[in-house]
């Protein structure tokens, strides 16, 4: 099997024609497009130690959903840490795949991830785009709770520390965008959730979603994210019992509690 296999099959999951329009996916680095896939790495991100961790297990394949490549590169430069790593995963012919804002938005991609990770089953979306899809996922408890306890749940089911901006309502209808968020705060509070979960939430977001009456929990872009590597394990298992598979799970958001 080849890198390029690999990727039809992930655009069949996940097609192209869901990528926003403003970013970029897919091939990302492909030293040797007819060397045969000894193994498959799943990442959030492309860093010196997964790298290091693909090369430990001989694997020759990269997934992440942050794309390795975002803007365009004029030039590499090894003196560049980002650029650095581009050039030492084509000194060890190591390739990489990403899938972002596809994977987002693709049926059984991340934020439906998301919603099950927090222990609900999404039945609409919120912040429509043009084409008819959403990052944003509805969902509802079972019972009405408060801002304090939807946060504790939703620390305790990501691992992870979290922010609440409580607006002091009674929560049963819930939005969830996994990564960074806060620009849909409006489409949340106009669908007429009681609570918004995702990540990256600036003050002026919170202050915006207090005004409409929203609460509130931020539990961190890595935190909402990094459960990609486990849904793209999954599916590579799908295509193939015989393909080798690892999960690379470092996180780099981590919370320090005094």
């Amino acid at each position: 099997m080849k890198i390029t296999d690999i990727y039809t099959y992930l655009s069949e999951l996940y097609p192209e024609s869901l990528r926003l329009d403003w970013d970029n996916d897919g091939i990302m680095l492909c030293p040797d497009t007819n060397a045969e896939i000894s193994g498959v790495l799943t990442a959030l991100d492309v860093t010196d130690e997964a790298i290091s961790e693909a090369e430990r297990l001989g694997f020759n394949l990269i997934l992440t959903h942050h794309p390795l490549i975002f803007h365009k590169l004029s030039s590499l430069d090894a003196e560049k840490p980002h650029e650095a790593l581009i050039i030492k995963l084509i000194k060890k012919d190591i390739s990489v795949i990403s899938l972002h804002t596809r994977f987002d938005r693709g049926a059984n991609g991340l934020n439906d991830g998301l919603c099950a990770a927090l222990g609900f089953s999404p039945h609409g979306v919120f912040g429509l785009a043009e084409d008819g899809f959403s990052l944003g996922r509805i969902v509802t408890s079972d019972r009405k709770v408060s801002g304090c306890e939807l946060a504790h749940d939703v620390a305790s089911r990501l691992s992870a520390g979290v922010r609440l901006f409580d607006a002091g309502r009674p929560i049963q209808k819930i939005g969830i965008v996994s990564g960074g968020g806060k620009d849909y705060i409006a489409a949340a509070a106009k669908a007429g959730l009681d609570a918004f979960i995702s990540g990256d939430i600036s003050h002026d977001a919170a202050v915006a979603a207090r005004e409409y009456g929203l609460t509130v929990i931020d539990a961190g872009h890595c935190a909402t994210e990094r459960i990609c590597t486990g849904i793209f394990k999954e599916a590579l298992e799908k295509l193939s019992p015989h393909l080798k598979t690892a999960q690379f799970s470092q996180d780099l958001c981590g919370e320090f509690v005094l």
